[in-house]
């Protein structure tokens, strides 16, 4: 399943998640973050569903 890591191999790793929604600035951040999710996979519904909650 894509997106899912295993919280155990993560902490070993140091890797953190990634919260998109801690960088949008501004409204221009938010314009920008919606039209690259439009232009990087305009037919997959979940990833733009989810790109609305991180400017949310």
């Amino acid at each position: 399943m894509a997106g899912v890591m295993n919280p155990t191999a993560a902490a070993q790793l140091g890797i953190k998640p990634f919260e998109a929604a801690d960088y949008l600035q501004s409204d221009e951040d938010c314009a920008h973050y919606l039209q690259a999710c439009i232009d990087e996979a305009p037919e997959d519904a979940a990833l733009f569903a989810k790109t609305i909650g991180d400017v949310a």
